[in-house]
């Protein structure tokens, strides 16, 4: 008969005082039963609680700090816990099945759980985390949710620049919507990712920038965007179905970087350099012209293979950016 539950593999995470210390059976942990829902709950010592490594995925370290750092009791959903009674040593295991990151980040050493017993510990674990019966938002949904909490929530500031976004799309004449809600009709459907780009380049970019009050922070954001949605639409006429993502995050960040332009760029001689896109390889006798999504990302997969850049599309966009800006600064 195979074991459905492995005593030697029942282990401890010591890191977040997880120790895995299994009780006699007359210790056990007093349950309580929602009438009619098959729904037992616990409250278990963290150092009672175990996971079994070979089926659980590897636990990361800065999720479970996030957790912690943001706890919040109205979003807690208890761990789901496998109990196993040993009936040769009269030892009782309590095992994580799902949830080892909250169990790990809880401010508590004693955690409420859930007793999952109906089924073996790892088929638990799997069907918790079953893709077919369970999905992650995507970004369109956390960014139009957003959106609605920005309407609806008193006070909520639009610190991450959801609304300003969407106000910028609007003004260069596009129709932001949720695609999967609604039709797009242009890169308006693909407004949650971009502002994706946009996001991470702000906290790398401008958030780091301790020198500059927060007002002084958003003010160089909100130039960015309009700066890089309107190049965008000049230069790259971006769709729906080719919206250029590549170079939609390569601009903004290149806009914005410390090592690049740094946000002290004027946005007219900027667009006049991309709208020429002539630079030069070393040595090379002759310009390449790179001012369309399209030869852009040809001059970046040959800087690529010259070596003159790492093999990251990313920063060889942003090479090919500095050298086309580089040589129109030369020509002025």
């Amino acid at each position: 008969m195979k074991n459905t539950f492995v005593t030697t593999e029942h282990k401890p995470i010591l890191e977040f005082k997880i120790l895995a210390a299994p009780i006699g059976s007359s210790e056990e942990f007093k349950e309580m039963e929602i009438t009619g829902q098959n729904f037992k709950l616990a409250v278990i010592p963290k150092k009672n609680i175990g996971v079994d490594p070979t089926y659980q995925r590897k636990y990361q370290k800065a999720q479970i700090n996030n957790i912690h750092k943001n706890w919040d009791y109205d979003l807690y959903e208890p761990v789901a816990i496998y109990k196993y009674q040993d009936k040769k040593t009269g030892l009782t295991y309590y095992q994580a099945t799902d949830g080892q990151h909250r169990l790990c980040a809880h401010p508590k050493q004693e955690v409420l759980c859930r007793i999952v017993n109906s089924k073996a510990a790892v088929t638990r674990c799997l069907e918790a985390n079953d893709t077919k019966t369970k999905s992650g938002w995507s970004v369109d949904d956390r960014f139009w949710a957003r959106k609605t909490e920005l309407e609806r929530v008193e006070g909520k500031e639009d610190k991450d620049f959801v609304r300003f976004t969407i106000e910028a799309f609007e003004k260069e004449g596009f129709n932001p919507c949720h695609p999967k809600k609604k039709a797009p009709r242009d890169i308006g459907g693909k407004i949650a990712t971009v502002h994706s780009y946009f996001e991470k380049s702000i906290n790398k970019n401008i958030r780091t920038r301790d020198e500059l009050s927060k007002d002084e922070q958003a003010q160089l954001a909100e130039t960015a965007i309009l700066d890089t949605i309107s190049i965008m639409k000049d230069l790259f006429q971006p769709n729906f179905v080719q919206y250029q993502g590549r170079i939609w995050a390569a601009l903004f960040d290149w806009l914005t970087n410390s090592n690049h332009l740094d946000c002290a760029y004027d946005v007219g001689q900027v667009f006049v350099a991309l709208n020429a896109g002539l630079f030069k390889f070393k040595n090379a006798r002759n310009y390449t012209q790179a001012n369309d999504a399209v030869s852009i990302r040809h001059a970046a997969s040959v800087a690529i293979a010259k070596r003159v850049v790492t093999d990251r599309q990313h920063q060889a966009i942003i090479w090919v950016f500095d050298k086309i800006h580089a040589e129109s600064l030369a020509l002025c």
